[in-house]
Protein backbone atom coordinates (compact mmCIF):
# COMPACT_ATOMS: atom_id res chain seq x y z
CA UNK A 1 0.00 0.00 0.00
CA UNK A 2 1.48 3.31 -1.07
CA UNK A 3 1.12 6.45 0.99
CA UNK A 4 -1.04 8.99 -0.85
CA UNK A 5 -1.59 12.14 1.16
CA UNK A 6 -3.59 13.80 -1.58
CA UNK A 7 -4.11 11.54 -4.64
CA UNK A 8 -3.84 13.37 -7.96
CA UNK A 9 -4.10 12.84 -11.72
CA UNK A 10 -3.52 14.71 -14.97
CA UNK A 11 -5.60 14.47 -18.16
CA UNK A 12 -4.88 16.14 -21.51
CA UNK A 13 -8.05 17.10 -23.41
CA UNK A 14 -7.51 17.88 -27.12
CA UNK A 15 -10.24 20.55 -27.32
CA UNK A 16 -10.35 24.28 -26.80
CA UNK A 17 -11.32 25.80 -23.48
CA UNK A 18 -14.84 26.78 -24.56
CA UNK A 19 -15.83 23.20 -25.44
CA UNK A 20 -14.33 21.83 -22.22
CA UNK A 21 -15.93 24.54 -20.04
CA UNK A 22 -19.35 24.01 -21.64
CA UNK A 23 -19.24 20.26 -21.03
CA UNK A 24 -17.96 20.70 -17.47
CA UNK A 25 -20.74 23.18 -16.68
CA UNK A 26 -23.34 20.83 -18.12
CA UNK A 27 -22.12 17.72 -16.29
CA UNK A 28 -21.30 19.48 -13.00
CA UNK A 29 -24.74 21.14 -12.77
CA UNK A 30 -26.01 18.10 -10.84
CA UNK A 31 -28.03 18.81 -7.68
CA UNK A 32 -25.88 16.43 -5.60
CA UNK A 33 -22.67 18.42 -6.19
CA UNK A 34 -21.28 21.65 -4.80
CA UNK A 35 -19.18 23.37 -7.47
CA UNK A 36 -17.12 26.54 -7.07
CA UNK A 37 -15.54 28.15 -10.13
CA UNK A 38 -12.70 30.65 -9.95
CA UNK A 39 -10.18 32.18 -12.32
CA UNK A 40 -7.24 34.54 -11.99
CA UNK A 41 -8.07 38.21 -11.51
CA UNK A 42 -8.73 40.06 -14.75
CA UNK A 43 -9.53 36.82 -16.58
CA UNK A 44 -12.26 36.57 -19.15
CA UNK A 45 -15.53 34.69 -18.74
CA UNK A 46 -14.93 31.10 -17.65
CA UNK A 47 -15.95 29.75 -21.06
CA UNK A 48 -12.85 31.42 -22.57
CA UNK A 49 -10.01 30.73 -20.17
CA UNK A 50 -6.26 30.26 -20.09
CA UNK A 51 -6.37 29.11 -16.46
CA UNK A 52 -9.39 28.05 -14.45
CA UNK A 53 -9.88 26.40 -11.06
CA UNK A 54 -12.91 24.31 -10.11
CA UNK A 55 -13.62 22.93 -6.64
CA UNK A 56 -16.03 19.98 -6.65
CA UNK A 57 -17.53 18.27 -3.58
CA UNK A 58 -20.60 16.23 -2.73
CA UNK A 59 -23.41 18.35 -1.25
CA UNK A 60 -24.11 15.78 1.46
CA UNK A 61 -20.71 15.69 3.15
CA UNK A 62 -19.23 13.85 6.06
CA UNK A 63 -16.06 14.76 7.93
CA UNK A 64 -13.98 12.55 5.62
CA UNK A 65 -15.71 13.49 2.34
CA UNK A 66 -13.26 14.44 -0.41
CA UNK A 67 -13.01 17.64 -2.40
CA UNK A 68 -11.73 17.52 -5.96
CA UNK A 69 -9.54 20.51 -6.80
CA UNK A 70 -9.39 20.76 -10.59
CA UNK A 71 -6.95 23.13 -12.31
CA UNK A 72 -7.48 23.65 -16.03
CA UNK A 73 -4.74 25.15 -18.21
CA UNK A 74 -5.53 25.93 -21.84
CA UNK A 75 -2.89 26.17 -24.56
CA UNK A 76 -2.75 25.80 -28.34
CA UNK A 77 -3.03 21.99 -28.21
CA UNK A 78 -6.01 21.78 -25.86
CA UNK A 79 -6.66 21.80 -22.13
CA UNK A 80 -4.67 20.07 -19.41
CA UNK A 81 -6.73 19.11 -16.37
CA UNK A 82 -4.85 18.50 -13.12
CA UNK A 83 -7.01 17.08 -10.34
CA UNK A 84 -6.14 16.58 -6.69
CA UNK A 85 -8.33 15.00 -4.03
CA UNK A 86 -8.10 16.42 -0.55
CA UNK A 87 -10.26 16.72 2.53
CA UNK A 88 -12.24 19.88 3.26
CA UNK A 89 -9.79 22.81 3.42
CA UNK A 90 -10.39 23.31 7.15
CA UNK A 91 -9.62 19.62 7.83
CA UNK A 92 -6.45 19.81 5.70
CA UNK A 93 -5.36 23.00 7.48
CA UNK A 94 -6.05 21.40 10.88
CA UNK A 95 -3.89 18.39 10.02
CA UNK A 96 -1.09 20.61 8.70
CA UNK A 97 -1.18 22.81 11.81
CA UNK A 98 -1.19 19.76 14.09
CA UNK A 99 1.83 18.29 12.29
CA UNK A 100 3.62 21.64 12.58
CA UNK A 101 2.84 21.84 16.29
CA UNK A 102 3.96 18.25 16.89
CA UNK A 103 7.17 18.86 14.94
CA UNK A 104 7.94 22.01 16.92
CA UNK A 105 7.24 20.40 20.30
CA UNK A 106 9.19 17.28 19.30
CA UNK A 107 12.16 19.37 18.14
CA UNK A 108 12.39 21.37 21.36
CA UNK A 109 11.84 18.25 23.48
CA UNK A 110 14.74 16.61 21.62
CA UNK A 111 16.99 19.62 22.25
CA UNK A 112 16.06 19.69 25.92
CA UNK A 113 16.50 15.91 26.23
CA UNK A 114 19.91 16.00 24.57
CA UNK A 115 20.92 18.85 26.90
CA UNK A 116 19.86 16.73 29.87
CA UNK A 117 21.88 13.82 28.54
CA UNK A 118 24.97 15.98 27.92
CA UNK A 119 25.01 17.28 31.52
CA UNK A 120 24.62 13.76 32.86
CA UNK A 121 21.01 13.80 34.08
CA UNK A 122 18.19 11.51 33.10
CA UNK A 123 17.00 12.65 29.60
CA UNK A 124 13.28 12.36 30.39
CA UNK A 125 12.42 15.11 27.84
CA UNK A 126 13.22 12.67 25.02
CA UNK A 127 9.93 10.97 25.91
CA UNK A 128 8.23 14.11 24.58
CA UNK A 129 9.86 13.52 21.19
CA UNK A 130 8.70 9.92 21.18
CA UNK A 131 5.21 11.02 22.21
CA UNK A 132 5.05 13.54 19.37
CA UNK A 133 6.22 10.89 16.89
CA UNK A 134 3.55 8.49 18.17
CA UNK A 135 0.80 11.11 17.84
CA UNK A 136 2.02 12.00 14.31
CA UNK A 137 1.93 8.30 13.35
CA UNK A 138 -1.59 8.03 14.77
CA UNK A 139 -2.66 11.06 12.72
CA UNK A 140 -1.15 9.50 9.59
CA UNK A 141 -3.09 6.31 10.26
CA UNK A 142 -6.27 8.36 10.78
CA UNK A 143 -5.79 10.09 7.43
CA UNK A 144 -5.44 6.71 5.70
CA UNK A 145 -8.65 5.51 7.38
CA UNK A 146 -10.37 8.70 6.18
CA UNK A 147 -9.21 8.04 2.61
CA UNK A 148 -10.58 4.51 2.77
CA UNK A 149 -13.92 5.85 4.01
CA UNK A 150 -13.92 8.43 1.20
CA UNK A 151 -12.85 6.02 -1.58
CA UNK A 152 -16.38 5.55 -2.96
CA UNK A 153 -16.97 9.32 -3.10
CA UNK A 154 -13.55 9.87 -4.70
CA UNK A 155 -14.35 7.28 -7.35
CA UNK A 156 -17.75 8.88 -7.96
CA UNK A 157 -16.25 12.37 -8.37
CA UNK A 158 -13.57 10.98 -10.69
CA UNK A 159 -16.23 9.20 -12.78
CA UNK A 160 -18.28 12.41 -13.06
CA UNK A 161 -15.21 14.25 -14.32
CA UNK A 162 -14.42 11.41 -16.73
CA UNK A 163 -17.98 11.69 -18.06
CA UNK A 164 -17.52 15.39 -18.74
CA UNK A 165 -14.19 14.88 -20.47
CA UNK A 166 -15.29 11.80 -22.44
CA UNK A 167 -18.28 13.69 -23.80
CA UNK A 168 -15.82 16.10 -25.40
CA UNK A 169 -14.03 13.07 -26.95
CA UNK A 170 -11.32 13.75 -24.40
CA UNK A 171 -9.08 10.73 -24.40
CA UNK A 172 -9.01 7.02 -23.71
CA UNK A 173 -10.31 5.68 -20.41
CA UNK A 174 -9.20 7.78 -17.46
CA UNK A 175 -7.58 6.21 -14.40
CA UNK A 176 -9.59 5.92 -11.23
CA UNK A 177 -8.38 6.46 -7.67
CA UNK A 178 -6.23 3.30 -7.51
CA UNK A 179 -3.97 4.48 -10.33
CA UNK A 180 -3.35 7.97 -8.99
CA UNK A 181 0.06 9.12 -7.92
CA UNK A 182 1.12 10.65 -4.61
CA UNK A 183 0.96 14.38 -4.07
Amino acid sequence: MALHLRPNFTVKVPHDSEVVATELERVLSRPDLEVRWSRPAGGAHRKHFDRLHVLIAPKQRKFWSPWLNLDLHADATGVEAFGRFSPHPSVWTGFAAAYLLLGTIGFFAAIFGMSQWMVGTLPWALLGTLGCAAVAALMGWASQVGQRLARAEMTQLRAILAEALHETDAAPALPLVDAMGPS
